[in-house]
Formats: structure tokens, sequence, C-alpha cells
């Protein structure tokens, strides 16, 4: 009889241990898969993180480029006025809200303009400064974009009358000529060369725009 309970007891323990180590094993299985799946997710994140540290890293390196072009053509553009250029895109930002860069780019593109109106005897860092300025605040009062007032002023520098007429603003060829004669930067308007007109443009434009700065 005792022998019996023994036997009764040896079954139901044997039975309970199965099924408690199917249920280790199946505890097992899906920690395993937790696993695998978990460790594909931070090696996504690390490739997802890596790319991003690869893009950020590449735009700074291109930046950093950017910069060093502007201003090599800095000092193509302008020479000996170079070092006082770079020392104005250095406080552009807070000045002019433009990068150092875009201060640049901007100098080299109106650089033509500026040498012509400061003269073979002129200050032309001062004259790209003023204009910088005055582009800005154009900028500011007739709520524009600052490289959209600085190809306002391009325009109006090089001869085109359009885009500066629509902020009321007369640049026509009569209104310089008229102009050049009443400031005496000429004594006829009939003999002006081109170098006259822009400075003559240059001047009625910084006199019709006084009032915002």
């Amino acid at each position: 009889m005792a022998g019996s309970r023994r036997s009764v007891i040896s079954v139901l323990i044997t039975g309970d241990n199965s099924g408690l180590n199917r249920s280790l094993e199946d505890s097992q299985s899906r920690l395993a898969s937790f696993g695998k799946a978990a460790g594909k997710a931070m090696a996504a994140a690390g490739v997802a993180i890596a790319g991003a540290s690869v893009i950020i890293g590449r735009q700074a390196v291109n930046a950093a480029s950017d910069l060093e072009e502007s201003i090599n053509a800095i000092n193509v553009v302008f020479g000996e006025a170079a070092e006082g250029m770079l020392k104005l895109s250095e406080t552009a930002a807070t000045s002019v809200g433009l990068s150092a860069r875009e201060f640049n780019a901007f100098a080299v593109q109106f650089g033509a303009f500026t040498k012509t109106i400061a003269g073979s005897e002129g200050d032309v860092v001062a004259v790209t400064e003023e204009l910088t300025t005055r582009i800005a605040d154009f900028a500011s009062v007739m709520n524009l974009d600052v490289p959209e007032a600085a190809q306002v002023f391009q325009s109006s520098l090089a001869g085109e009358t359009e885009p500066i007429r629509r902020f009321g603003i007369d640049l026509s060829a009569a209104a310089i000529g008229l102009h050049a004669v009443e400031t005496g930067l000429v004594e006829s308007a009939k003999d002006m060369t081109e170098a006259d007109k822009v400075m003559a443009r240059y001047s009625k434009l910084m006199a019709d725009t006084a009032l915002m700065a």
C-alpha cells in the first residue's frame, strides 16, 4: 500500500515538472525572440544615429569649405581692401543679419559697383558697409528678405528701373541725368560715362532711401 502511494506521488510530481519545464522552455523562447528583436532595433537605431552624424559632419565640412571659398573670392576681388572687407563680414550677422559667407558673397556680387562708386582713391570698404546697411534697412521697412532687397539694389545700379519703381523710386535715365547735374557730378547729362551713371544711380538711390535708415 505504501509503495502504491509512493508511485502515485511520483507520477504527480513528474507530471508537474513536465508542465513547468514546458513553461520554462516557452519563456526562454520568448526571451530569445525578444532579445533578437531588441538587438535588431538597437542596431537600426545605431545605424540611424551614425548616419545622422555623418550627414552633420559632412554639412559642417561643406560649410567650412564654402566659407573658405568666399574668403578667397574676397581676396581676389578686393586685393589690399580684403582685410577690411573680412572684418565687416565678422560682424555681419549682428549688423545686417548675414552670415560671414553670405556677406562675402554679397560683397563680391557688388564688387564692380562699389569699386566704381568709391573710385581709385576711395574707400571701397566704407561704400560696401554703407550699401549693405542700407539694403538691410530697406529690407526691414519693405518687409523683404535681405537677398531680395539686394537684388533690387543690384538691378537699380545696373540701370534697370522697374524693380525699384514699385517702391516709389524713380531711377529713369532722365531722373538720373538730372540728379547728376544737380549734385555736380557732371556738367551735362549728355556727357555721362557708364561710371558716372553708376555713381549717379547710387547717389540718388541712397538719397531716396535715406528715411529708411
